[in-house]
C-alpha cells in the first residue's frame, strides 16, 4: 500500500516501484491480531479499490530453544509468520480472481530447510509458508493470479538485525533467481528478486 511521488524510498540502489504522482495509503496494523488483519483488508478493498500485489513479509523470530519457549510464544510466531499471510491472502484473493489476475509474494527463509539452532518455531512457520505457496499456486494456476515465494538465504542487513547482532559484514553480492535470494545484502536486493 505504498506509492507516491516524493515519498521516502530508503534504498538508493533500487528505483522506487511507483511512478511520480501516485497516492500513498498507510495503515498501521499488528498482523499478529486478527482484528487488525480484518481492518487492513477492509481498508484495502474499500478505500484502495482492491489489491493487485500482496507481499506477505511480516515475521517474528524469537531466538530461544524449543524446550524453553513458552507455548504462547510459539503460537505468536505461527500467528505472525504463517496465519497472517494465510488470512490476508484469503481476504484479498477473491477480488484478484474476479479481476482475472494479481500477485501474491510470500517472503520465505532458508530456515525452512536449514538448521540455525534455537529458531525452530520460525523455521516451522517458514516451511509451512513455502508449502502454502506451492499448494496455492497450483490451485490458482488457471485464474491469472500468480503465487510465489522468495526464499531469503541469508539475513538482510536491517536496523533490527543490527540491533540484535551488530552490523554484520557484507557477504556475497546478492544474486537472485525467480524463487530465491542469496547473499547478506540489503532489502533492495530482495526487491529485485521479486521483479523476475
Amino acid at each position: 500500500m505504498a506509492a507516491a511521488g516524493g515519498s521516502h524510498w530508503p534504498w538508493a540502489d533500487t528505483p522506487a516501484p511507483w511512478s511520480s504522482g501516485s497516492d500513498v495509503a498507510c495503515f498501521p496494523a499488528d498482523l499478529g491480531k486478527a482484528a487488525d488483519r480484518t481492518a487492513l483488508c477492509e481498508f484495502v478493498l474499500t478505500t484502495c479499490g482492491g489489491c493487485d500485489l500482496l507481499v506477505n513479509n511480516a515475521a517474528y523470530n524469537p531466538i530461544m530453544p524449543f524446550a524453553g519457549m513458552p507455548a504462547r510464544r510459539w503460537e505468536v510466531v505461527l500467528e505472525v509468520n504463517l496465519n497472517a499471510a494465510v488470512a490476508l491472502t484469503r481476504a484479498l484473493l477473491p477480488a484478484m480472481v474476479a479481476r482475472g489476475g494479481g500477485h501474491v509474494v510470500n517472503i520465505g527463509s532458508v530456515a525452512a530447510v536449514a538448521d540455525f539452532g534455537e529458531q525452530l518455531a520460525y523455521a516451522v512457520s517458514k516451511a509451512a509458508l513455502e508449502r502454502f505457496t506451492t499448494g496455492l499456486a497450483t490451485e490458482l494456476s488457471a485464474t491469472g493470479v500468480r503465487v510465489n515465494c522468495v526464499r531469503v538465504d541469508e539475513a538482510l542487513r536491517t536496523e533490527a538485525l543490527a540491533a540484535l547482532i551488530g552490523d554484520p559484514e557484507p557477504g556475497r553480492a546478492g544474486s537472485s533467481s525467480s524463487t530465491s535470494f542469496s547473499g547478506t545484502g540489503r532489502p533492495s536486493s530482495c526487491i529485485s528478486a521479486t521483479r523476475r
